[in-house]
């Protein structure tokens, strides 16, 4: 009615399909252009990548979006939580792709991950499918891949493979 006054706060989340996350530089970005054609900043720096970015991504027809995000921070506390932030925009994503670089460490970065986001919101992670992918395997150790998925952004066969288990998941 004429004279009410409400205080309203918006909380924007970028609508997505597919988020990737990780721990500073495991190749979130690399894998975002490799599966969009788009040309985000990439460095052999940690904390490249500052915000989140999305982008769509078409196979046989389908298409769907996917978001890059920065890396992760570990919590030491409960009083970090709030570093995880961007963590609000994956509510609405269908599938994670959580990666790794380490193939021997890889088992320990996917719990992490997965800690950190249900430290934020246990909801955030239910009902979602996860892709657990092994980065930059052009320098691990083909014994040491084990049965995670594997891909290499300068392998387009390997891309395509990963846009279609993607696809045929959603």
């Amino acid at each position: 009615k004429e004279g009410q006054e409400r205080q309203v706060t918006l909380d924007y989340r970028i609508p997505n399909d597919v988020a990737i996350l990780g721990f500073a530089n495991s190749g979130k970005t690399s894998l975002f252009n490799a599966l969009t054609g788009q040309n985000s900043k990439v460095a052999h720096y940690p904390f490249t990548t500052t915000s989140c970015f999305w982008a769509n991504c078409e196979y046989e027809f389908k298409r769907f979006s996917i978001l890059d995000t920065p890396p992760f921070k570990k919590s030491k506390d409960s009083s970090n939580l709030g570093q995880n932030y961007f963590l609000r925009h994956i509510f609405r994503s269908k599938i994670l792709l959580l990666l790794s670089d380490k193939a021997s460490g890889a088992d320990e970065d996917f719990k992490d991950l997965k800690k950190e986001i249900s430290l934020v919101q246990p909801s955030l992670i239910k009902g979602k499918k996860i892709f657990y992918l092994l980065s930059k395997v052009d320098t691990i150790d083909k014994e040491a891949r084990g049965k995670n998925l594997r891909f290499s952004v300068k392998d387009p066969e390997s891309i395509e493979k990963l846009k279609k288990k993607i696809a045929k998941s959603l």
